[in-house]
């Protein structure tokens, strides 16, 4: 009599896996918006705005303005603006999602990024409740007719900038310079914060390219090329009041917008790391040594599965960050998840540049391939909303003060107890005194 071969042991219950029927992941979100991307936008990126990038890169020329008109009427601009301005008022996990994807695709590091940046500025004006300025400038920026980019960035603390602003009768008088805008080679408007020199408030300016007395001057850089990255000069400018965006604490809405901006950089530098990974396999898939494929070699194995660590963990920290945006509780002026998201991304970055570096041998160090640009750009990725010190300084100031204050919360609890039990004793040694029965001690109550 043969003997049967035991089959697959059955389970009575499956106590390994318990998902349930139903229950939408957070990975099956992301990759239908990431679909979405590519069926929408994809074409666009790959054959309006790629053609050209490597010639525009080495003459340090930006973008063409009609590439932000087309993504305007694509619906790219408006994608997560609300739908009462023209947008479709989609969430900012999807909008993530769709940087990412326009970056995985996108020759130009910089479009992601100065695609977010125009959203972002349209979201200051709305922001503002400012119904002259809204129905003046917003319409165009959703339709990708103008191109808005943000400045405040002074190498020096808000309240200690240079660039101020002084009130002459019904006119603000703008004076200073801001350094190192995104876009300001190309832009046709600008949300300046400067200095009050009355009150040493932040206050925050909308101020177009052909205002008198403003000079947006070209900036060459190590990266970044086609970024149009410039400065912003200020002389004797004079604004009615009504382009005074924030009339007292714009730092309050400037902290806001960098609470986003770290999210969405992250998102950006994360679809330039899928990108350049792939494109890095791709061309050593082709490649032999010694009668074998490199992809063969285990050392290249190797360096290929880091790479992948590092795209999944960023990915992670990128996701979590995105979520979190989806949260009531969330604090309106400084996001832990976003800026540990634009942390470990761009040190995913740094290390996925030297793995793709060692990878590729000499043509890495060639300009006619895109390896040495990705380093290059990837470093003017990582300067965005704060160098890496400045992220971890924050984190631990965080840190440092929800310790302390819990302490203190605490000590608090605890003097607000002994003072009520203070005043129980009390109350029961009169009553002990007056006749009454002697008081029980604490914890040792009787049914």
């Amino acid at each position: 009599m043969t003997a049967r071969r035991p089959g697959p042991r059955a389970h009575a219950a499956d106590v390994m896996n318990r998902a349930h029927p139903g229950h939408r992941t957070l990975d099956a979100e992301v990759e239908q918006v990431r679909r979405e991307a590519r069926r929408r936008f994809g074409g666009f990126v790959l054959d309006v705005a790629n053609p050209g990038s490597h010639f525009r890169n080495k003459e340090h020329r930006p973008l063409d303005h009609r590439v932000f008109e087309q993504a305007g009427a694509l619906g790219l601009l408006g994608f997560s603006l609300p739908a009462g301005i023209g947008g479709e008022g989609r969430d900012k996990l999807a909008w993530g999602v769709v940087v990412e994807e326009v970056a995985r695709l996108s020759r130009d590091p910089g479009f992601a990024v100065l695609l977010d940046i125009s959203v972002e500025i349209t979201e200051l004006i709305l922001s503002s409740g400012t119904p002259e300025l809204i129905e003046t400038y917003v319409p165009d920026l959703v339709a990708g007719r103008r191109f808005g980019v943000q400045g405040a960035y002074e190498s020096r603390d808000p309240y200690d900038y240079r660039s101020t602003a002084r009130l002459d009768g019904d006119t603000w008088v703008l004076n200073g310079a801001k350094r190192f805008l995104a876009g300001a080679a190309f832009a046709d408007l600008f949300v300046l914060f400067l200095r009050d020199e009355a009150s040493n408030d932040m206050l925050a300016f909308l101020v177009e390219k052909d205002d008198p007395g403003v000079t947006p001057v070209p900036m060459d850089t190590m990266g970044m090329h086609t970024l149009g990255l410039g400065q912003v000069i200020l002389h004797e400018v004079r604004l009615p009041r009504t382009r005074l965006l924030w009339r007292a604490d714009a730092l309050s809405e400037l902290n806001t917008y960098a609470r986003i901006r770290r999210t969405m950089s992250a998102c950006g530098v994360l679809g330039a790391l899928d990108g350049v990974i792939e494109n890095c396999v791709e061309a050593l898939s082709a490649r032999r040594r010694g009668g074998r494929r490199v992809l063969d070699y285990p050392n290249v194995e190797r360096s290929v599965g880091e790479l992948r660590m590092l795209l999944q963990s960023a990915r992670a920290s990128v996701y979590r960050a995105l979520d979190g945006t989806r949260s009531p509780d969330r604090d309106p002026y400084f996001d832990e998840f976003a800026t540990v998201a634009k942390h470990h991304a761009s040190e995913c970055a740094l290390r996925v540049g030297q793995l793709v570096m060692s990878l590729q041998g000499g043509e890495a160090y060639m300009s006619a391939f895109p390896w040495e640009r990705f380093m290059r750009d990837i470093l003017g990725l990582i300067s965005g909303q704060g160098s890496q010190e400045m992220l971890l300084m924050q984190l631990g100031q965080r840190t440092i003060v929800g310790l302390e204050g819990r302490r203190v919360r605490e000590e608090a609890a605890e003097r607000a107890v002994a003072k009520l039990a203070d005043g129980w004793w009390a109350l029961h040694a009169a009553a002990h005194d007056g006749g009454g029965s002697s008081p029980r001690r604490p914890g040792r109550w009787s049914r």
